[in-house]
Parts: structure tokens; sequence; C-alpha cells
């Protein structure tokens, strides 16, 4: 638009531009942008072809017809604009709001200055506009779009916070009832795998969400809500670190796990085993444990059998009811190493026994008794490591009776 007031010298005054302004006029209708030149009583010189179709003028012929009667609904704002261009100011702005006839709201971005005769007089003004309503909508829905993420995002941080601390209060309880170590770290193990379960998916779809609004937010050049966006995902990264510190079962999944054999007196460690488990055995229930055969040393992982069994006599005191007997036994003969827990409780649906050492899965009969879903599996993955495997035999309503095998080994 900075050349055109420059070839408007070639204009002389009046209603009709004269022939040889006949290139400017060309130059003019045919320019890519919305441009049109009034004289000094506003009325239509030349408009563009892109003026024409920006303000839906195409089938009117608007030269010599005054600009306030082919838009009757120019504001007193617009009209002291064209005054003072015609008085030889020069104005523009980058994002304007005009109200239309028919009620729409446009967005321009516009410029005006004037124009002058051979004389060296003003002649009228030209005005450039361009129709930036859609980038202004566009603009306005991410915006919209952008603070109501932000604010479901936030609210969801908070209570995946507050849910974390109450796991955390929840962790140092269970840490301040157990009476040794080692029982305490099998408990902390199915507590972490719990938490991993429950906040993994939202974390990873508060992240996404957080991303998306990144993009957007810079695609626009909007600083504000791509330094929230950062915020965003910021805190999500922290909340995961928390959770990764404890996650045990990557290991498994890692292969970091070491085994470590050595030979040990299995009816020494099942004694053992069996009195730290009886403080958690519910009221009406019953813990015993039997060894058959003479042969006692065995050659195995003791910390990894040991999570084996506890996860097993675990399971058998949260699931199989009050009232019921729960059978520990090891036997030690020509084929390899047999250690049983079972229980003379409710037993386990048939359609739930295929799915029992799937991750994270739980069997119906477990009821309302909090649980992950990962302790048979960590059990099969545990046995596999020490060249194991693991029977079951669960006739619904008859008690259940989990079996882990090992060959000998010197």
């Amino acid at each position: 638009m900075a050349g055109i007031p420059s070839a408007n010298q070639q204009l002389a005054a009046g209603e009709q531009l004269p022939t040889e302004a006949a290139n400017l006029r060309m130059l003019i209708e045919h320019t890519p942008a919305a441009i049109a030149m009034f004289d000094l009583n506003m009325c239509y010189l030349v408009a563009s072809k892109r003026w024409l179709a920006d303000y839906h003028l195409q089938s009117r012929d608007i030269i010599g017809r005054s600009h306030y009667g082919v838009f009757p609904e120019i504001s007193e704002r617009w009209k002291e604009f064209y005054r003072r261009g015609l008085a030889g100011e020069t104005l523009r702005c980058d994002e304007d709001r005009f109200l239309r006839a028919n009620g729409d709201v446009d967005w321009i971005k516009w410029e005006l200055c004037p124009w002058y005769t051979q004389n060296g007089g003003i002649g009228g003004i030209i005005l450039f506009t361009e129709d930036i309503t859609e980038r202004i909508l566009a603009e306005q829905r991410i915006q919209l779009y952008a603070a109501g993420m932000e604010e479901q995002i936030d609210e969801r941080t908070r209570e995946l916070t507050e849910t974390v601390l109450e796991l955390e209060h929840a962790r140092k309880e269970l840490s301040q009832s157990l009476a040794k170590e080692k029982e305490l770290g099998a408990l902390k193990s199915r507590f972490v795998s719990m938490a991993s379960h429950e906040f993994r998916t939202p974390l990873s779809a508060i992240s996404l969400s957080a991303s998306l609004i990144d993009k957007y937010a810079r695609a626009i050049d909007n600083e504000p809500i791509t330094r929230h966006a950062h915020k965003i995902k910021s805190a999500m990264l922290h909340l995961s670190n928390f959770l990764d510190d404890y996650l045990s079962l990557e290991k498994l999944e890692e292969g970091r796990v070491a085994v470590s054999h050595s030979d040990f007196d299995l009816v020494n460690f099942a004694e053992d085993l069996t009195n730290e488990l009886l403080p958690t055995v519910k009221k009406g229930q019953t813990l015993i444990y039997s060894h058959t055969g003479i042969n006692r040393m065995a050659h195995l992982d003791q910390n990894l059998l040991k999570q084996c069994v506890v996860n097993l006599v675990s399971n058998a005191i949260n699931y199989a009811g009050e009232n019921v007997t729960i059978n520990f036994s090891t036997e030690i003969n020509s084929g390899g190493y047999l250690i049983t827990v079972g229980d003379n409780g409710i037993g386990i649906a048939e359609p739930d026994q295929k799915h029992l050492f799937d991750a994270f899965f739980r069997a119906h009969t477990t009821g309302m008794v909090p649980g992950t879903g990962l302790g048979l599996n960590l059990v099969k993955r545990y046995a596999t490591l020490m060249d194991g495997e693991i029977e079951f035999s669960c006739p619904y309503g008859g008690g259940a009776s989990f079996t882990l095998l090992f060959p000998l080994k010197s």
C-alpha cells in the first residue's frame, strides 16, 4: 500500500479518474488486496476485485456512489477516521471490530491515507483493509480451548496429587504395622504396582494434552499459553518421576532381577516364614505348615522363593474368606522341590481361572477387597526365573491350591 499514494499523483480531481490514470485504475482493480479509492465526498472512484469479494459487492455498481450509502451501518467512529484522513492524516489499526447491519461482526486490519491531485491538494483517501475474521475467531477458539483444558488439567493434577499423598500416607501406615523389613518390601511392591496402574494412563493423557496446547500456542506465537503448557508438563514429569522411583515391576520387565541360588534348610525357611505370616491371619482363619520327607536341604533363591510364598499365602488370607484353614506345605523328592499353598475357601470361578496369571487381573470372587492383580503374575515370573513353574487347582466352591515345582539342583 505504501506505493499507492505516490502513484496517486497521476490522478486528477473529480469523481472520475482521468484517462492518463487508466493504468493506476487497472493496478488497483487487480491487486490481490482489498483497496478502495474515494474522493472528498467519500464516493467510490475505484475498488479492487478483492474489495468487492470481501464485502460481497460483486453484484453492485458502487463507482460514484457514497461509501456511507453502500455501508449505512458505518459508525461515527469510522466517520471520524475518514475525516481525519481527508484532513491529511495517515491512520492504521492491526485488529479492529466492525459491526455489520445484519448483526454480524467482522474483524479487519486497515490503513487509510490521503491521495493528492496534480495541484498538490488532497483529492480524497485510499483505504486498504484485510479481513482477519477467521484468524481472530481461530485464536479465540484456541484461547477458550486452552483455558478450559488448563482448568481441567489443574483440577486433575490436584486430584492426582491428593491421591498420591493419600497413597503415601497409607504406605507409611503399612510400614509401621509390619514387624520385619522384608515383608514391608513385599507390601510396598504391591502398593507401588497399584499406583503405577492407576496413574500411568491419566498422566499420559494430561501430558499429551499439554503438548497439543503448546503446539497450537506456538502456531499463533502465544507466549502465555506456551508458558502454562510448559508448567503443566513439568508438573506431570514430577509426578511421573515420583512413581518411577518405586516401580519394582520394571526390574522384571527390563530383566534386571538377578537370581542367586544358595543351599539352605527348606524346613527352617518355611517355619520362619510361617511365623512371620501368622500375625496377618484374619480372625477365624488357621495357617498350618507341614513338610513331607526326610530331605530338608534345597538349592534355590531364598529371596524370590519368599516373595512367591508370601504372595500365595497373602492371597489365601485376603480372598479365601472367614473361618478357613490355609495349608502351607513343602516336599523334596526325586522329582524336585514342591511348595504348596492351599485353602478350603470359596475358590475361583472357572471363567476367571485362565486369566489368573495375567497382570492386573482380579477374579470376580475378590469382591471389594483391595488389590492390584499383580501378585500371581509376579509369582509366575519369579518361578520362571528359578527354572520352575506353578500349577493350580481351583474348583469353584471347593477351595484353591497352588503348587510351585522346581527341579533338583546341586
